[in-house]
C-alpha cells in the first residue's frame, strides 16, 4: 500500500495516457493530473492516504475475510524473485504448466524490469520498497499510522 501511493503519484502526474478529449473521464483525468503535478509525492501520498485505505478495507471485507481460499500475495514478492513467486503461484492454482511456457514468462517479466528509473514508462522503476526512497520519514509515519490495520492484515508489519 505504501508504493501503491507513490506509484499513484507517478502515473498521474507522468505515464497515464490522457482519455479521449470532451469525455467525463478526460475531465477527471486532467483534474487529477494537474492536481498531482502541483503537489509533491509526499502531499500526494498524504492526500491519497484515505482512498487507498478505503480500497484495501474493502478488498479485505469483502474478499479476505469472506472467502479463506483467497491467495493473497504480495507486489514485493513478485518483483524481487518473479520465478518464485510465479511457481507458488501455479501451484496454489494446482495448475500444470509446461515448463517452456514457464521460462517464456520469466524471461519477459525480466525483460519488463528498467534499468534505470523513467518517470514517464508504466514500469517506472520495478522496485519494491521504493516509498522508502521516495518519501519522507514523517509521511511515511502518516501513512503507517493511517493504513496500520491493513499493513498488519497483509502481513506487512
Amino acid at each position: 500500500p505504501r508504493d501503491v501511493l507513490v506509484s499513484g503519484y507517478y502515473s498521474q502526474a507522468y505515464s497515464h495516457p490522457e482519455p479521449s478529449v470532451g469525455t467525463e473521464k478526460y475531465h477527471d483525468f486532467v483534474k487529477n493530473r494537474a492536481f498531482a503535478l502541483e503537489s509533491t509525492v509526499d502531499e500526494y501520498a498524504i492526500a491519497q492516504c484515505d482512498s487507498v485505505h478505503e480500497v484495501y478495507s474493502r478488498y479485505i471485507d469483502l474478499l479476505i475475510s469472506r472467502h479463506p481460499n483467497v491467495h493473497i500475495t504480495k507486489y514485493e514478492d513478485m518483483v524481487q524473485d518473479f520465478e518464485t513467486w510465479l511457481h507458488a503461484l501455479v501451484e496454489y492454482c494446482d495448475f500444470t504448466v509446461d515448463d517452456t511456457l514457464l521460462g517464456e514468462f520469466i524471461q519477459a517479466s525480466n525483460q519488463l524490469r528498467p534499468v534505470k528509473e523513467d518517470v514517464n514508462r508504466h514500469i517506472r522503476k520495478g522496485k519494491a520498497g521504493d516509498y522508502k526512497d521516495k518519501l519522507k520519514s514523517e509521511t511515511i509515519d502518516y501513512i503507517e499510522s493511517k493504513l496500520a490495520p491493513i499493513l498488519t492484515e497483509l502481513g506487512y508489519s
